[in-house]
């Protein structure tokens, strides 16, 4: 499992990423992804707990599917987590937006 927590960004540039991921678990964490394909198994996560603020961007050629859901925003204690999904993603489950705070 690719965790991205604390301050921390992922670039995927070319080829195949398989995983599970969780993007901005407690911290900060960004996934970019220009080129190739990443495949998450499972839930994809954006922003997991309270302090979690999770951003996954997509440009060029990239792509990411999804096998499970997508979760903005996991944990529903405290502050709402921050996190955002820019442009178009190929998801064979569902998505799930953020509890209220």
């Amino acid at each position: 499992m690719k965790k991205i927590s604390g301050n921390g960004t992922y670039n995927l540039s070319g080829g195949t990423l398989n995983d599970s991921a969780i993007i901005g678990d407690a911290g900060i964490g960004v996934m970019n992804t220009s080129g190739g394909t990443h495949n998450v198994n499972g839930t994809l996560i954006l922003g997991n707990q309270a302090s979690g603020n999770g951003t996954y961007n997509l440009s060029s050629t990239g792509q990411v599917v999804v096998s499970g859901s997508t979760t903005v925003g996991g944990q529903g204690y405290g502050p709402s987590p921050t996190a955002a999904f820019h442009r178009n993603r190929r998801q064979a489950g569902s998505h799930r937006a953020p509890r209220p705070a």
